[in-house]
């Protein structure tokens, strides 16, 4: 085995990166060189070893094909090292069709990218093509989220069917992964709020034991100490479940990207159909895990943030008793 940054990989793939990109580097014909790139674009970011050489390829190979191919493959690699030569290949490449697929790709790398935001809005300006917009609308919009002015032109450009086949394609897949996305956010916030609550809870029971110790001994104070450690325990079990939950909401968003990568590489044919892109989607058991621990987790922090503000009620009338 051999360690490739975070990743290990065996000895066969680091064979094939070698070889692919040698036929990359090397290659006297367009065609072999073209799909030496697109294969190690499949490899994902088992490939990083091989960035270096797919933004040279990007950047200089004389057939806007392989340049187009690179940059795809870099998308799909998901490193962040190739974030600013391939927002100056969208800028400056003399080929349209390469400058669009450096914006999709750009799109793909997701946070990582979020430089290339101002750039793909001046893009869009300068290409008066719909078709090209379309790439960098759509890329902008996976950058910005669902609440941004380009997913809201999109869905305008659909309300008025501008779009084409492949484009109502490729827009409604996105909205499927920005809901699950916002879902997943949103069970983020839930936790984060839980933490704060737990925070003024532990605070609450902290300063009802104090008030307590202070009391004459006897039954009744007996008997709040007692509480006092009950929900001391009960916070203590509460975190526990919130740190397994945050353990939950990486797993998610692993398999939402994941997931987000099988898709494009799905689509990436502009000849997919909307029944073909139906019966991919209904093939995929990722999106059907994702949804169902989504439920289970909103439902769970719910509960624990319904458990903290009871907790903070009845703490406040406790503490009522002590003036």
């Amino acid at each position: 085995m051999k360690n490739c940054g975070c990743y290990l990989l065996s000895e066969d793939n680091v064979e094939i990166i070698t070889k692919l990109t040698t036929k990359l580097k090397e290659g006297a014909r367009e065609g072999p060189r073209a799909e030496a790139a697109k294969s190690l674009g499949r490899l994902g970011e088992d490939a990083k070893e091989a960035i270096p050489i797919l933004i040279e390829a990007m950047k200089n190979d004389q057939s806007a094909r392989v340049r187009g191919r690179a940059a795809l493959a870099l998308g799909r690699i998901n490193n962040q090292s190739a974030v600013a030569d391939m927002i100056s290949v969208m800028m400056n490449d003399k080929d349209e069709q390469v400058r669009s697929r450096v914006a999709w790709a750009l799109g793909d790398l997701g946070e990582i990218a979020s430089d290339a935001i101002i750039p793909l809005k001046e893009a869009v300006k300068l290409d008066k093509n719909k078709d090209r917009a379309f790439y960098f609308i759509i890329s902008t919009a996976k950058l910005e989220g669902s609440k941004s002015e380009a997913f809201i032109e999109l869905q305008r450009m659909l309300d008025n069917k501008e779009l084409e086949t492949w484009q109502i394609i490729r827009f409604k897949d996105l909205v499927k992964h920005l809901e699950l996305q916002d879902k997943i956010d949103e069970a983020s916030e839930g936790i984060t709020s839980f933490k704060e609550g737990a925070k003024n809870v532990q605070a609450e029971v902290q300063s009802l034991r104090a008030k307590v110790e202070t009391q004459s001994d006897g039954q009744v104070k007996t008997d709040l100490l007692n509480v006092t450690s009950i929900l001391q325990r009960m916070i203590d079990d509460q975190q526990k479940t919130i740190e397994r939950q945050e353990m939950t909401i990486v797993s998610l968003n692993e398999a939402l990207r994941d997931l987000v990568k099988t898709h494009q590489q799905a689509i990436s044919d502009p000849r997919i159909t909307p029944e073909q892109y139906h019966e991919f989607r209904e093939q995929q058991p990722k999106e059907k895990w994702i949804k169902r621990n989504l439920f289970g987790l909103i439902g769970a922090i719910g509960t624990l943030l319904g458990g903290i503000a009871a907790v903070l009620g009845w703490l406040s009338s406790s503490l009522g008793w002590f003036g």
